[in-house]
């Protein structure tokens, strides 16, 4: 009974001990246990950020897609974790990526009544940026002569008119009722 007890003994102890040899070279193959310091990433491309982390064993994660004006689709915005901070091979480095900037769809206002088109400017969260008042022969007082940007998409919430006052010395039929 005692040899089998020290069997079991000599059993459990050889098991401990390959298996602390197995933990071992898995650290060592895998590098488990090393560290890389973390790139600059932003302002960096998606394929740059990749090709950045590789060179470090580690991973990029997309935590999330904004519009952004000033950086480019498809390059990141911010990451979450600092660079030069030290992390564990096989980390992954969270990033924020552009979408690029807001885009908005700008109708046609040139023909229509500026009232009117205050009040669908105010719908579609566009604001006034400049309305320049000009005398016009053919079109009536209070209706827009052109606009600037032209209808589309476009990247700007701002939209600047020219706008009739009418004849010069005529009153118009709005200011006559």
């Amino acid at each position: 009974m005692i040899k089998n007890f020290f069997k079991i003994i000599m059993y459990i102890a050889t098991f401990l001990a390959a298996g602390a040899v197995a933990v071992f070279l898995v650290v060592k193959i895998v590098n488990i246990d090393k560290t890389g310091e973390v790139p600059q990433l932003e302002g960096k491309s998606l394929i740059e950020a990749k090709e950045l982390l590789n060179k470090r064993k580690l991973f990029l994660k997309i935590e999330g897609r904004e519009n952004h004006p000033e950086v480019r689709a498809d390059h990141i915005i911010k990451q979450n974790i600092m660079p030069g901070e030290e992390v564990f091979v096989g980390s992954e480095i969270g990033v924020f990526v552009s979408k690029g900037p807001e885009m908005y769809t700008m109708p046609s206002f040139e023909g229509q009544d500026l009232r009117d088109a205050k009040l669908t400017l105010i719908n579609l969260g566009i604001k006034i940026r400049k309305i320049t008042w000009v005398h016009s022969d053919t079109v009536e007082k209070g209706w827009i002569i052109a606009q600037r940007p032209l209808p589309g998409n476009i990247e700007s919430n701002e939209i600047n008119f020219l706008v009739s006052l009418g004849q010069i010395g005529r009153a118009s039929c709005r200011e006559r009722v």
